[in-house]
């Protein structure tokens, strides 16, 4: 079954635009890891691993689909950090939160990473 309408499939806002490029994406990655280590930081726990498996055959709408959900984590761990700095900035423990959110960006992050389907050695 296809999951993807077919208006989506043919539309051409994905066509030869460079912000669909696996580079672009890879800097906003290595970006998006940095942030989530200030909230491993604050939650007292190791920082994310910062590799971005490279698929270089990911058709254009799943690469779409990626960009819109690294803005998305992006977006939460903006807001995320703001609040955990607020509690820290306050004498407040913000481990149990900055947790939560690591658990959260988790689980998030494998969805968005497995878009970009198996890593190259499996494929």
């Amino acid at each position: 079954m296809n999951a993807v309408p077919p208006a989506f499939a043919a539309s051409e806002e994905f066509a030869g635009h460079p912000w669909v490029s696996m580079d672009t994406l890879a800097e906003r990655w290595s970006a998006l890891n940095s942030a989530a280590a200030v909230v491993a930081h604050l939650a007292q726990i190791a920082p994310p691993q910062n590799a971005m498996p490279l698929a270089t055959q990911a058709d254009p709408i799943r690469i779409e689909c990626v960009r819109r959900g690294i803005d998305d984590l992006v977006a939460v761990l903006q807001t995320g950090i703001a609040a955990l700095l607020a509690v820290n900035d306050r004498n407040g423990d913000p481990r149990p939160a900055a947790l939560s959110l690591w658990n959260e960006f988790n689980m998030a992050r494998e969805a968005v990473l497995s878009l970009l389907g198996p890593p190259p050695a499996f494929a």
